[in-house]
């Protein structure tokens, strides 16, 4: 299951049980964080506005694309993070990242609307989610300049990996996505806040002396770090002492609890290895943008791996196709860089994104057919309804009981809910799927 072969588009990543498995999965979630009763009137009225031949998959989908937009500017501003990136793309940005906070919390909301709440929903927006995790981790470190203290913009980038694969990782023990409070929405919020900051106060800005730590910018990835401990903390107790759902504390798929540690743990040696073995000047550096979106990929594809492990309650799969990206670039720099090392790294990224997207495309595929459920479209059936004036009618009596059964539900969550873990100094906790509720 966790392999993909890229020559093989036709491949099956799922077997039968595992199929049956995720047909019976349901998704469940815990906890509410402080702006999330806000958030939710906002998002259940906005709601109400989208339209029936909108299929939730197409408003999370048109997040990342807002995301992605917006990123593009300022990655080719500042490949290294050290350049000093234009105001008006940390605007742009912060305005496409609330819409993609808004269309990620809608989409589970108009899932339940038109009933097509689903596995396949779920794991369309976590997976989606991994990636924007990627694309604000390395927009917010551009935005402090972290390309001028390289070991801070690593430690930055994997404390936001960490937290978001950690809260999957308690998922895939307990069975439930745990939410604190203040969770992603106040993480995002947080981040939004720094980057219109930024863009009127410059760049310069987070340079500016303090005590004890030195720069500004360094302050605040400490106190990024005191906020993302609590989470990581209660989350690391729960996996290592209280244990899991299944038998003796196992994981849901009775597998051990410190299974999933094997995938990011080796993400994060790669990590090192090319750092401290790359010659001058440093490719984790100098080409810092090819550096982190090769891992923002890697991180992407073992989460998506993590995600579909606890749906289909199964055993995760490490040795896995996506480890040939970095493992490449380790292999050139011990063969004492017998290619130019920033064509390889440029490979190594090409490789780990196609890998990425066979895996989630191909699954997502599977999963479409074994529910007859489509991915992108709504289903004629459900068209229907509306068109018919008998059924809408009946429809529409009912709507303020789904209406009011969405607000009692906003920390439950649903299939497509959003869950990701934090951002904000490590970009925060791991939320938003509540939102979904």
């Amino acid at each position: 299951m966790g392999s993909s072969f890229l020559f093989l588009w036709d491949k099956e990543f799922l077997n039968q049980k595992q199929i049956e498995n995720i047909k019976k999965h349901k998704y469940k979630s815990e906890g509410a964080s402080i702006l999330d009763p806000m958030y939710q009137k906002f998002w259940v009225s906005l709601v109400e506005h989208v339209p029936y031949w909108m299929a939730p998959n197409v408003l999370t989908l048109l997040g990342l694309m807002a995301n992605f937009v917006a990123f593009l500017p300022v990655a080719v501003a500042c490949p290294t993070f050290k350049e000093e990136p234009p105001a008006w793309a940390l605007l742009f940005f912060a305005l496409c990242f609330f819409i993609y906070q808004t269309l990620d919390a809608l989409d589970g909301k108009q899932a339940r609307k038109l009933g097509m709440s689903s596995p396949m929903g779920e794991l369309f927006d976590h997976g989606i989610d991994a990636v924007n995790t990627v694309i604000v981790s390395i927009v917010y470190n551009i935005s402090l300049r972290l390309g001028l203290h390289p070991a801070f913009n690593m430690y930055s980038f994997i404390l936001t990996c960490f937290n978001f694969y950690l809260a999957h990782w308690l998922t895939y023990c307990t069975g439930v996505l745990h939410f604190g409070y203040f969770d992603i929405t106040e993480a995002q919020v947080v981040i939004m806040a720094q980057l219109i900051l930024t863009a009127f106060a410059g760049p310069n800005f987070w340079g500016k002396e303090v005590i004890i730590v030195g720069e500004l910018r360094i302050l605040v990835i400490v106190f990024g770090t005191l906020a993302c401990v609590p989470s990581i903390l209660t989350r690391l107790h729960v996996i290592l002492i209280q244990g899991g759902s299944g038998r003796a504390g196992s994981t849901v798929a009775d597998s051990s609890v410190l299974s999933p540690v094997k995938s990011i743990f080796c993400c994060f040696v790669f990590m090192w290895l090319i750092h401290h073995k790359s010659e001058q000047p440093n490719v984790s550096e100098e080409y810092a943008l090819l550096f982190y979106l090769l891992f923002g990929f890697y991180f992407a594809k073992i989460t998506s791996i993590l995600i579909v492990s606890h749906m289909c309650k199964s055993e995760l799969w490490f040795w896995d196709l996506t480890m040939w990206g970095p493992g490449i670039v380790c292999l050139n720099q011990y063969l004492n860089f017998l290619f130019p090392e920033h064509l390889v790294l440029t490979a190594a990224v090409i490789w780990c994104g196609i890998d990425w997207f066979v895996y989630v495309t191909r699954v997502l595929l599977q999963l479409s057919g074994a529910l007859n459920l489509p991915v992108l479209t709504v289903p004629t059936h459900i068209l229907e309804k509306q068109k018919n004036p008998v059924i809408s009618k009946l429809s529409s009596s009912t709507g303020e009981t789904v209406r009011s059964s969405a607000r009692m539900t906003s920390t439950s969550g649903s299939s497509t809910s959003n869950g990701k873990p934090s951002l904000t100094a490590s970009r925060s906790s791991n939320r938003q799927k509540s939102k979904k509720a």
